[in-house]
């Protein structure tokens, strides 16, 4: 009898581990390697966002804090790289309304512009001093910028809010603040999407008022709306929320990560469409999907560099890192 409980002891823990085995197996995400290319760009200044007007035209910005800040620009596809001018602090943010219109933010309340397509730049002011790491405008003068410091003191500026010509700046936000969206900017353009440590809010009236999701735990880093319901956020402690509903509830999409372990930072999302986009971060983290986040493949093949930004145009990839390396890929 007591041979027989032994036995039976020993047949239940192997079938536990087994079990274990293969739900691991199951949560684990499937590999896959993409053909890229790098291309030079005669510099090794941290790399903060890329964009592209076209598949000839684009733009990287970046730099270095306190000490340097870069423009690069292309007109051949990114195949050469020009230093478009040289800034006192890092630039870590490129929106664009349209080739004329273009908006950049950087650190210690740094923000140009330009409205003849980069051939002249003006240095609009904040009203406060402090990193920001986002900007987006809906038209010339209707936008929001987002910043902070120290995880825990966020600032939310807002140009022209409701269509009017008054400005506001909230000050007093507990989170810092990485990334903000009118998430449909033509139909509804009160409707507002920003993120940051610990923090994901929604403002239905132009940015008066925020609603703060429930959803925490992660420093959110970016987010992508690439419809007016369909959007997607990541985080540096490898979390990624979808929303179907224009942000007003949250579902996370790689909730297995948490039992097996994950050390994924996340730093930015971009999706070409509904359901093909890309995550990408910090140790060569590049992740691909192509059914709406329901699986993520993880693509293993690139060097070890921190990715900070990654741009998609007619098929054509581009990905930047904060060793001020620049890479493409095919979509």
């Amino acid at each position: 009898m007591l041979l027989f409980k032994q036995l039976s002891r020993m047949s239940f823990k192997n079938g536990l581990f087994l079990i274990l085995i293969l739900f691991l197996t199951a949560c684990g995400k499937e590999k896959i390697e993409i053909n890229w290319t790098e291309i030079n760009v005669s510099t090794t200044l941290p790399l903060e966002d890329v964009y592209f007007f076209d598949q000839d035209t684009g733009m990287i910005v970046g730099g270095r804090r306190y000490h340097k800040g870069i423009i690069l620009t292309t007109n051949d596809g990114g195949t050469t790289w020009q230093i478009d001018s040289l800034e006192p602090v890092a630039l870590y943010n490129i929106d664009v309304i349209d080739r004329s219109n273009i908006y950049v933010v950087g650190h210690y309340g740094y923000w140009i512009q330009t409205h003849d397509g980069g051939n002249t730049w003006s240095h609009p002011k904040f009203p406060r001093h402090q990193a920001y790491w986002s900007i987006d405008f809906i038209n010339e003068t209707t936008g929001i910028a987002v910043g902070g410091s120290a995880y825990h003191t966020g600032g939310i500026y807002l140009s022209r809010i409701n269509q009017t010509t008054q400005d506001l700046y909230i000050d007093s936000l507990l989170h810092e603040m990485n990334d903000a969206l009118f998430i449909d900017p033509v139909a509804n353009p009160s409707l507002i999407v920003a993120v940051g440590f610990g923090a994901i809010m929604r403002s239905d009236d132009g940015g008066l008022n925020w609603t703060l999701s429930p959803e925490n735990g992660d420093n959110f880093k970016a987010l992508d709306f690439p419809s007016p319901q369909i959007g997607y956020i990541v985080g540096t402690s490898g979390k990624i929320f979808k929303t179907s509903d224009s942000g007003l509830t949250w579902e996370r999409q790689n909730r297995a990560d948490n039992f097996t372990g994950n050390d994924t930072q996340f730093n930015d999302v971009f999706f070409v469409d509904n359901e093909k986009g890309y995550a990408v971060g910090n140790n060569s983290t590049f992740w691909k999907t192509i059914d709406g986040g329901a699986n993520w493949l993880v693509v293993d093949n690139f060097p070890n560099v921190n990715f900070t930004s990654v741009f998609v145009r007619n098929g054509q990839g581009y990905v930047v890192s904060k060793e001020g390396r620049l890479f493409t890929f095919v979509d």
